[in-house]
């Protein structure tokens, strides 16, 4: 797994990756289905990407789910958290 981050912010110069796996068979972690990569592309400044079809405003944690292909294509607000379950490609 790879990460490279380019920030515009001078002042936010961290970010927190948290990869978390399951080997003790007893997981918090919800399971996330393993299903295929949707051909179509999601962006994410599209509301009609999203399922309440609203863009993530500041302090909102959204989801990628899984099988979702988003684009990032603009600047974001600042989340609390973003969950990558399917795949994000910025």
């Amino acid at each position: 797994m790879e990460f490279i981050v380019n920030a515009n912010d001078e002042n936010k110069r961290e970010i927190e990756i948290l990869g978390l796996r399951c080997t003790s068979g007893e997981c918090e972690l919800d399971a996330v289905p393993d299903i295929p990569i949707e051909d179509e592309e999601r962006f994410w400044c599209d509301p009609l990407a999203w399922p309440d079809e609203k863009v993530p405003e500041d302090g909102d944690s959204p989801e990628i789910e899984a099988g979702w292909n988003m684009i990032l294509d603009c600047d974001t607000a600042i989340m609390e958290l973003v969950a990558i379950n399917g795949r994000l490609t910025f």
